[in-house]
Parts: C-alpha cells; sequence; structure tokens
C-alpha cells in the first residue's frame, strides 16, 4: 500500500484519533474534576472505537 507523505484521510489512525478526541470533548465535565488514573481515563477513551466504527473507516479509505 502506498500513501503520500501526509495523508489524513487515508490515515486510519487519524479517524481513531478523531473518535478519542471527540469522546473527551463530549464527556470533558467528567474528566476535567475527575482524580481517575491516566489508564482508566484512556481506557474510557478507547472504548469509544467500536469495531463498527474501524470497518467504516476502512470502507471509507476505500481499503476493503
Amino acid at each position: 500500500i502506498f500513501l503520500p507523505a501526509y495523508s489524513p484521510d487515508l490515515n486510519l489512525i487519524e479517524e481513531a484519533f478523531s473518535c478519542v478526541k471527540y469522546h473527551l470533548r463530549r464527556h470533558s465535565e467528567h474528566y476535567v474534576n475527575s482524580v481517575t488514573p491516566e489508564a482508566d481515563l484512556l481506557q474510557a477513551c478507547l472504548v469509544s472505537v467500536t469495531p463498527e466504527k474501524a470497518h467504516g473507516w476502512y470502507r471509507h479509505s476505500g481499503y476493503l
């Protein structure tokens, strides 16, 4: 697979980062005053990246 030097629309990790950032923005009031360890915070964010979303990102990028 050939990717140009920087092509965020073809780079699937950019879609995952976008999903995680959206989750953080949507639930920011919960995390701002929380004493939750960073590992728990990361786990909560990664739950927002579902297999269905990943499959959609693959289809959208043209890999499937």
